[in-house]
């Protein structure tokens, strides 16, 4: 999980504001669309990317997966398993 300070993260609302509406209404395609654009923003910092900034976004993205299967879809997976029983 980002633990970012809340005086970053205030700075960061306004800028994200239009973003995070619109996402609320992308469709996938969309969304990787977006996500993929501020990722090679990133990227654009330097003249050429190296491994390092490649292997540094990748790292991102997989712990933003790992952070959302955690808090998200691990507590649907387990609502689901009480409410139609566990195949296991």
């Amino acid at each position: 999980m980002p633990y970012v300070l809340q005086s970053q993260r205030d700075a960061l609302v306004p800028v994200l504001e239009k973003v995070l509406e619109a996402a609320k209404v992308m469709s996938s395609g969309e969304l990787n669309y977006a996500i993929t654009k501020i990722l090679l923003a990133r990227l654009s910092n330097t003249k050429t990317p190296r491994y390092e900034d490649y292997n540094s976004i990748i790292g991102v993205l997989e712990n933003v997966k790992l952070e959302m299967y955690r808090r998200k879809v691990a507590i649907y997976e387990q609502e689901k398993i009480t409410e139609n029983g566990d195949v296991y």
